[in-house]
């Protein structure tokens, strides 16, 4: 009876071995997406940057990236986006869809819509897309995960960014009298 145990032992040691190989590999980290203002407070008609930065979760890997940003209501651009990204394009027109013929009535969105895409090499544990915006109103415009759409690559916003336009006073700056 001793010899059963000893076989039903080891059927189960190797069974829990062929287990063992044959659960799938963990994926690599997907690289993380986040977006800063440079000021948190500007006057209206300054122009600031708009900062998204996309961080390598492994630095061996290179990631491609693309995303549809809607700026905020009342943002404007007043200059092209640039980046330290490896192949960057930052535009408001849609991007080529890979030989499909875009029909002639399709034009770009409004300014305030722009198509993003690049690489992360493996090489660079970070990269950044500067955007220039403005506003002509005082406000708070945010940018937050749900301005970004189409996202492929890295994960999305954690938290959101804000900037406040404030219109200059008289009072400002001088003395209340």
């Amino acid at each position: 009876m001793t010899s059963v145990r000893y076989l039903a032992a080891g059927t189960c040691l190797a069974a829990a071995g062929l287990l063992a190989t044959a659960l799938p590999a963990a994926a690599a980290p997907l690289p993380g997406l986040s977006a800063a203002y440079s000021v948190s407070a500007s006057a209206v008609n300054t122009t600031r940057t708009l900062v998204f930065t996309v961080t390598n979760s492994d630095i061996l890997a290179t990631h491609g990236f693309s995303f549809t940003l809607t700026l905020p209501l009342g943002i404007t651009r007043p200059g092209a986006g640039t980046s330290t990204c490896v192949d960057t394009t930052v535009s408001d027109t849609p991007p080529d869809p890979g030989g499909i013929v875009i029909p002639p009535f399709r034009t770009a969105l409004p300014a305030d819509v722009l198509y993003i895409d690049g690489i992360l090499s493996g090489a660079t544990p970070s990269c950044t897309i500067t955007i220039p915006v403005t506003a002509a109103a005082q406000g708070v415009y945010p940018t937050c995960a749900a301005d970004i759409a189409d996202l492929t690559g890295p994960t999305t916003l954690g938290s959101c960014a804000s900037i406040y336009f404030e219109e200059s006073y008289a009072y400002k700056g001088g003395s209340a009298g």
